[in-house]
């Protein structure tokens, strides 16, 4: 398989600016709600999938850029799962961090999609950079 060329993605750019916009609001939404203690734990999980989902967008794009994109992606997830599910455990068994709020922050991804998906649904006029003529 040969190397491909890939084209600049706003999607993911919006999508990446969403993802951390809603990160901060759920972790104010957090802080509102139970306390600093809470929000602390929210955060921890939002920066978890924040970091999680940049590092995949860039493992991705380098696989893509390589000839055999196979080995570096499943390298690349199982280095990822281990130290997502390591920090996970050091912030809720060692720490002793909420594990509600983490799981609140982990959710940022699915809210996020969903929340991207939405938005492309009632205005894609605005979202499309793709036009049909």
């Amino acid at each position: 398989m040969s190397p491909i060329h890939l084209p600049d993605a706003p999607e993911l750019s919006r999508f990446s600016i969403l993802l951390v916009v809603i990160s901060f609001f759920l972790v104010f939404v957090a802080w509102m709600w139970q306390g600093v203690d809470f929000a602390v734990a929210t955060l921890v999980g939002c920066s978890l999938m924040v970091l999680n989902f940049l590092w995949t967008r860039s493992v991705v794009r380098k696989a893509f850029l390589e000839a055999n994109p196979k080995l570096w992606l499943g390298l690349s997830y199982g280095l990822r799962f281990g130290a997502t599910v390591m920090v996970l455990y050091i912030a809720i068994r060692e720490i002793g961090l909420n594990p509600l709020g983490v799981a609140l922050g982990v959710s940022v991804l699915m809210l996020t999609a969903v929340g991207y998906t939405v938005a492309v649904a009632l205005f894609p006029e605005k979202s499309s950079t793709h036009r049909a003529d």
